[in-house]
């Protein structure tokens, strides 16, 4: 699934139209089976970060995958190799869930003919298992729950095993249990060999499911490493504006205390 290294990102700038957002932007390698959050105030560059690695906007730098130049490949290969997930599926498909995955597998096999389709079939098939979908295969996309469309469209991003997958705030919308299910389904995921970038804000799920987060402020990376690294008080006090006591749970896990406003920080208005 993965090419033999990882992803790596040096220098990038990008943007839209006259507006640079990204200045500079540059993350070391992530690895076959890593999971890197991207967390950051609003405004900070995380979804335009996500869209430039996608190929979604003209990019000045170097993105690479093991040692293909992502940029310099045609958009049906970069696909290929790097699938995004928006934060929601559109309103008014008129498909089941089984058709949608056959249809995005028809995008991805784009030289696919009527001769084929059982293997197609076969292949959506496969994938609707993968992540538990059988009871809701034939159902409307339109009907589902908030849930089920987010597992919908992470089958839809996974057809053609990409070596890397985006997901842009995929849990912005769901309660806390679906949540859990979604972000546990993407851990499975990655385990597989997939390299996953994910935009999230909540930092306490961010320091749960990722092995190294990305700090971003006004277009530039803050601070890059393990959540440990990432969400020290000092890094939460300057980006965020909040002061937060840091903790190791008897889990091990990292757990996030806000206590208020940092220190001259102004009242949000």
């Amino acid at each position: 699934m993965s090419d033999a290294m990882g992803l790596c990102l040096a220098d990038i700038y990008a943007g839209y139209r006259s507006r640079q957002i990204l200045k500079g932007v540059t993350i070391p390698e992530i690895h076959p089976g890593q999971i890197l959050a991207l967390t950051g105030p609003n405004a900070a560059g995380k979804s335009t970060l996500l869209k430039a690695i996608a190929g979604f906007l003209p990019v000045r730098g170097k993105i690479t995958l093991g040692t293909t130049d992502i940029a310099a490949l045609k958009p049906h290969q970069r696909a290929g190799k790097i699938s995004y997930m928006p934060q929601s599926l559109p309103k008014g498909v008129r498909l089941n869930v089984f058709e949608s995955v056959m249809s995005a597998l028809r995008v991805a096999n784009k030289y696919a003919t009527l001769n084929n389709r059982a293997s197609l079939e076969t292949q959506a098939a496969a994938i609707i298992e993968k992540l538990n979908l059988g009871s809701i295969a034939l159902s409307n996309i339109d009907t589902l729950s908030g849930g089920q469309r987010q597992m919908t469209a992470l089958a839809q991003a996974l057809v053609g095993s990409p070596s890397v997958l985006l997901l842009d705030e995929p849990t912005s919308a769901l309660d806390l249990r679906h949540q859990d299910e979604f972000m546990r389904t993407i851990r499975h995921v990655a385990a597989s060999g997939t390299i996953v970038i994910v935009v999230l804000h909540e930092l306490a799920m961010a320091a749960k499911i990722a092995d190294r987060v990305a700090v971003l402020d006004k277009g530039r990376i803050v601070v890059e490493g393990a959540p440990q690294t990432a969400f020290r008080p000092a890094i939460l006090a300057d980006v965020w504006g909040i002061e937060a006591d840091v903790s190791i749970n008897l889990r091990g896990a990292l757990h996030i205390d806000v206590l208020g406003p940092a220190r001259n920080q102004e009242k949000f208005q």
